[in-house]
């Protein structure tokens, strides 16, 4: 597989809203998912970071769906999950606990 694009796609009302998703990085002229909005099995209202994929020759040689990422593909991630993160706080309007628990100062006053 090869890291077409890494995006930021808003999950709420039991969609992704794929058409509102915001293309953090694009390795190969990304721009766009096909539908506008995808049912989600989670309820969970948030952004959410995808990476975007495509077939490669390492697929056939491996025998399975094979990904290769570069330091820099892991940095561009990183960035990706702080922005979601941001764009969650703002759309729920309060931090969270959980596995990537988020809070503001703004949230304690």
């Amino acid at each position: 597989m090869r890291l077409r694009a890494v995006v930021i796609v808003l999950r709420k009302d039991g969609f992704f809203h794929t058409g509102d998703a915001i293309v953090h990085r694009s390795y190969d002229s990304f721009y766009c998912f096909p539908y506008k909005k995808v049912p989600a099995v989670r309820q969970y209202r948030g952004w959410g970071v995808a990476l975007v994929l495509r077939s490669s020759q390492v697929d056939a040689d491996f025998g399975a769906q094979t990904l290769f990422l570069e330091e820099q593909h892991l940095r561009v991630i990183e960035e990706a999950f702080r922005k979601s993160d941001e764009l969650t706080h703002e759309l729920l309007g309060h931090g969270w606990n959980g596995v990537r628990p988020f809070w503001k100062l703004e949230d304690f006053i």
